[in-house]
């Protein structure tokens, strides 16, 4: 019995003979934030030679990752849209980490560069986490406007009713 695949008379299907349900890759908006940054990198090393065409192909990538309508559900457009935060804020970090460690003097520099660093990811973090929260109120006051002008117009439609049947009601 040679050892190739056809001669085989083993009826049962392994792993790599059962069909799957992808048979296209997955888009970018369905990835997880570990999965884009694999695909990216994937993307860079092949077509990336300076700092420009890094930038480039990163915004191109990211512009890959936009809402496609038809294709995405209406809850998806902001889940998209926190991963695409996310996923700059890790690649931009793990950019500038590369470059601390290239142009570094020494470990000690390269040390209090990655402080500066940490201490920079953690004043943007409280700065987004901040807005959030303010985006959030101004959400929570626009829904409450519109509550007390639906109760307005709802209480000016009762007065007018009134006014036109002051006591009398008709069947």
């Amino acid at each position: 019995m040679s050892s190739s695949r056809n001669s085989i008379s083993n009826d049962s299907q392994g792993p790599l003979d059962t069909p799957t349900n992808e048979d296209r890759p997955r888009p970018f908006h369905e990835l997880g934030l570990y999965d884009l940054q694999r695909e990216f990198m994937k993307k860079t090393r092949d077509i990336v030679h300076n700092s420009a065409e890094f930038w480039q192909c990163l915004v191109d990538f990211i512009y890959e990752l936009r809402p496609v309508e038809g294709e995405t559900p209406p809850d998806g457009v902001r889940k998209i849209q926190a991963m695409k935060l996310k996923f700059l804020h890790k690649i931009i970090e793990v950019r500038y980490k590369g470059l601390i460690a290239i142009t570094a003097d020494d470990e000690e520099d390269a040390s209090n560069l990655d402080e500066e660093l940490e201490k920079q990811i953690q004043f943007h973090r409280q700065k987004c986490a901040r807005e959030e929260k303010v985006r959030k109120q101004e959400k929570r006051a626009l829904k409450q406007r519109k509550e007390e002008e639906k109760l307005r117009a709802e209480k000016a439609r009762r007065a007018k009713e009134e006014r036109r049947s002051p006591g009398v009601r008709k069947p």
